[in-house]
């Protein structure tokens, strides 16, 4: 049974927009599986308090397909999640990038993928802005009717939970309800960035004209 919905005006994605993107004959690739196709992927990593997500997306024309997402267990040890990663993207050959969470001890995780020989890998180092960056254009594609996700009720009620608000200097804060977690959709915002074609800015910031732009549209609302 699905969470119930969070409906109220510091809700980052309505439930009307989520279940747009809801496509009931799409269905998640195994870890066994031999998939094929382009993909990208997102690595949120946690070890204590929050999980470990690893999400793929795979692109096809204009959409971005939710193929396979795998939350690690509470404790699970990092070279757990990086052999993880390294199997499957050894097995489905083309993940051609990798974003991964270099926030606190992520940055060491970072090396050590990298060392592993998971050269698709670049790090992001969580901010507020880099946050506000990657939660835009999640919900973006979203609105665009790129995105497509499977009917998975743990997924949608914890993309429906994420929280915003407007700081006095004008840039967004996220947050999430005490005793919930945000891994899933961080983990998701960081698959479907990892699609952007052209080249990461290196200091992973929004130029002030287009964040206005974004907020014209209603893209950061």
């Amino acid at each position: 049974m699905l969470a119930e919905w969070a409906e109220d005006e510091k809700t980052w994605l309505s439930q009307a927009l989520i279940t747009s993107c809801i496509d009931h004959t799409l269905e998640y690739a195994n870890f066994e599986d031999n998939a094929k196709g382009e993909f990208y992927a997102g690595l949120d990593l946690g070890k204590h308090q929050d999980h470990s997500v690893f999400t793929i997306v795979k692109t096809e024309e204009s959409s971005i397909k939710l193929i396979h997402i795998h939350q690690f267990p509470l404790q699970t040890p990092y070279a757990s999640v990086i052999g993880y990663v390294k199997t499957i993207r050894d097995r489905w050959q083309t993940i051609n990038k990798i974003l991964v969470d270099m926030t606190g001890v992520g940055d060491y995780i970072v090396e050590d993928m990298k060392n592993a020989g998971i050269s698709q890998t670049e790090g992001v180092k969580f901010t507020q802005e880099t946050k506000e960056q990657l939660a835009t254009f999640l919900k973006q594609n979203m609105i665009n009717k790129h995105l497509k996700i499977p009917y998975d009720p743990e997924l949608i009620a914890e993309l429906n939970i994420e929280r915003f608000e407007l700081t006095k200097e004008g840039k967004i804060r996220f947050s999430h309800p005490q005793g919930a977690h945000d891994d899933r959709f961080w983990s998701l915002a960081l698959a479907v960035y990892a699609t952007r074609t052209e080249p990461t800015p290196k200091a992973w910031t929004i130029p002030r004209t287009a964040k206005n732009k974004l907020r014209a549209t209603g893209a950061t609302r």
